[in-house]
């Protein structure tokens, strides 16, 4: 049976406590087992984070697995957030992180999972079980 291609991206802002090469690092244990995995870091990623981001993503040689867009008008997010199968949205540890998830929910009308920095690989690894349940 043919695996199925499964499209994730992060949604919100990107900054250093988002924890973005952390994500880089446990992307690359779900790709390892789904190469047909892409993940597309949409937005604006300031400087350095994103010298060194595009640093990991070729350290690690995922091809064209893995996007950073940088900044993209509405219409163009808009476009990338329709083409996901799975939307992430890194955390950071504040009670805003709430809001700001419920407003990604709704803004983004995909499945979405929140990702706290803090919290390392442990649910990325928890969706690659997910996701490897559902080749079988």
């Amino acid at each position: 049976r043919e695996p199925i291609p499964l499209r994730l991206a992060t949604v919100g802002r990107q900054n250093e406590t988002k924890g973005l090469e952390t994500l880089i690092d446990a992307f690359a244990i779900v790709h390892a087992g789904r190469p047909h995995t892409s993940l597309t870091i949409l937005g604006l990623v300031p400087s350095p984070l994103h010298e060194r981001l595009l640093d990991r993503v070729a350290a690690v040689s995922f091809g064209d697995a893995v996007e950073v867009t940088g900044w993209l008008d509405d219409e163009e997010y808009n476009r990338w957030v329709d083409g996901v199968d799975i939307a992430l949205h890194l955390l950071n540890r504040s009670a805003a992180s709430d809001i700001e998830l419920s407003a990604s929910a709704v803004h983004v009308q995909r499945p979405l999972i929140g990702v706290e920095a803090s919290a390392r690989m442990r649910p990325l690894l928890q969706l690659q079980l997910r996701l490897s349940r559902l080749s079988h």
